[in-house]
């Protein structure tokens, strides 16, 4: 009986390991540091925001009863320095990215941009993953859930959310 029961429970911590986005442990290793601003939007939250959209942003509707969730990570240091570099290279050897392709890479003016995607089938993305580095500053932002880029594109071109503005260059 004893052995069933540490079974049941390994099985049952794999099931939640397994649930996790790629980008949880590295969120986890810098949250709440200082220099690091992080944000978690939970599926109860976009389920709130499908609820309470007018009834003429269907398109707002739709995805955000897609989405399950939103992690952001920041840190930023206005006078420079090698650390958000460091950060970027340390996210790429964490997070594992198998199974993931790149939608796009960008260097601009010592801005490096990456955005990757997990495909769920069907035109839809299971995870979207923005990696941003330049001298002052990295973002990590995953997105994860049932996303269709365009209708997610479309819903961040007003908002002012760092990293979340790279995804507009994919549709435009």
């Amino acid at each position: 009986m004893k052995k069933l029961m540490i079974a049941a429970a390994m099985f049952g911590i794999s099931g939640l390991v397994s649930a996790q986005t790629v980008a949880d442990v590295f969120f986890s290793r810098y949250e709440g540091k200082d220099g690091f601003t992080s944000v978690s939007v939970s599926e109860k939250m976009f389920d709130m925001l499908a609820t309470a959209a007018p009834a003429d942003e269907i398109g707002l509707k739709e995805m955000a009863a897609g989405l399950k969730g939103i992690k952001v990570l920041s840190y930023e240091n206005p006078e420079g320095s090698l650390r958000s570099r460091e950060l970027y290279k340390e996210a790429e050897d964490a997070i594992s990215l198998q199974g993931f392709s790149e939608l796009m890479q960008v260097f601009d003016e010592g801005e490096k941009v990456r955005i990757l995607t997990k495909d769920g089938g069907d035109s839809i993305i299971e995870e979207l993953l923005i990696l941003v580095s330049s001298d002052e500053e990295f973002v990590l932002v995953d997105l994860f859930g049932n996303i269709d880029l365009n209708k997610v594109s479309e819903w961040t071109r007003d908002m002012d959310i760092k990293g979340l503005d790279q995804l507009n260059r994919t549709t435009d």
